[in-house]
């Protein structure tokens, strides 16, 4: 009986040693710059902007992945404001088995403290008009949906993603409307049910909501969602299938 003890501790402690080394040859020969050049790639070609990263390294808190550090994507020209997006970092949570085999699969995306600042002109004119969507969308759907619409399809087209500890501003110059929310918080998971057709479930929560319009001022909220939602591009309608605020 004790022989068969040490055997299994034997076992175990050799298991152990195989996944160490497996991550230590990951975290010695993992393609950091291949991966980077990757996600600016196609960064830019979804968001049609000039995107940055300034560094990146091997994360392993939460499964291994890279992490993106102090990631900017652009405006355009005609905004004041320089970036749409800031980010402290993108953490993205890659499939293990397929590394070692050279392939690079993305799991999760984790937004970590972003600050995303939403603008719409007084002609019209918005910043969160994007590219992303027409590699989604049929051209029946393109023309029917509004760019806020637009800007959700191209979020909820990562099937795995969560944002920690963001800050978004909107403004409206047209209606005099603004909105910030402070420490938002979210935790998504999508699922393609059929063509042009997305199940999205997961958590939202938002611990000060903040809304001016015009001249009027509303008290802060506190917003907390958890939700069960098919989104149907081709008849634009969203379904709620269970919702708790």
């Amino acid at each position: 009986m004790k022989r068969l003890k040490k055997i299994i501790l034997w076992v175990l402690a050799l298991g152990i040693i195989v996944i160490i080394l497996a991550v230590a040859g990951l975290a010695l020969f993992f393609p950091k710059e291949k991966v980077k050049a990757m996600a600016i790639e196609k960064m830019s070609a979804a968001f049609d902007r000039e995107v940055t990263i300034e560094a990146i390294s091997v994360s392993f808190l939460g499964g291994i992945g890279a992490y993106l550090e102090n990631i900017r994507i652009s405006n355009p020209d005609k905004f004041e404001e320089r970036y749409f997006l800031e980010a402290k970092a993108l953490d993205v949570k890659l499939r293990f088995w397929p590394l070692l085999k050279k392939q690079i699969i993305v799991d999760k995306l984790i937004l970590v403290k972003p600050r995303i600042s939403l603008r719409k002109l007084t002609d019209g004119t918005v910043n969160y008009k994007f590219g992303a969507v027409d590699s989604l969308a049929p051209p029946v759907v393109k023309e029917k949906l509004p760019e806020e619409s637009k800007l959700a399809v191209s979020a909820i087209s990562f099937q795995n993603m969560a944002v920690k500890k963001g800050r978004l501003t909107y403004i409206d110059d047209s209606s005099k409307i603004q909105i910030l929310a402070v420490d938002l918080d979210l935790e998504s998971k999508v699922e393609t049910a059929r063509k042009a057709v997305f199940n999205s479930s997961g958590k939202f929560s938002i611990d000060s909501l903040n809304i001016v319009m015009d001249t009027v001022t509303y008290p802060a909220m506190t917003v907390k969602v958890d939700y069960d939602a098919v989104y149907d591009m081709g008849e634009d309608r969203i379904q709620l299938n269970e919702t708790g605020l």
